[in-house]
C-alpha cells in the first residue's frame, strides 16, 4: 500500500530540474554581461526570498536567546 504524499518526492524533483534548467538559460545570458557574481547573488537572493515565502519561521514561536 502506497504511503501518503509519495508523490510529493517526484514531482518535487521534476520542479526542481525545470528550474535548474530555466536558470541556466537565464545565467547564461547574464554571465557574458556582469561576469560571474552577479547571477550567483542573484540565485542566492532568488533562492533566499523563494525559502522564506516557503518555509516562513512563525516570529511568535522564535523564542529570545538570553
Amino acid at each position: 500500500m502506497p504511503q501518503q504524499g509519495s508523490a510529493t518526492a517526484p514531482v518535487l524533483m521534476l520542479v526542481q530540474i525545470a528550474t535548474l534548467q530555466a536558470g541556466s538559460a537565464v545565467a547564461k545570458e547574464a554571465y557574458a554581461s556582469a561576469g560571474p557574481s552577479a547571477p550567483a547573488g542573484m540565485r542566492l537572493f532568488f533562492s533566499a526570498a523563494i525559502l522564506l515565502l516557503l518555509v516562513r519561521p512563525s516570529l511568535r514561536k522564535v523564542a529570545a536567546v538570553q
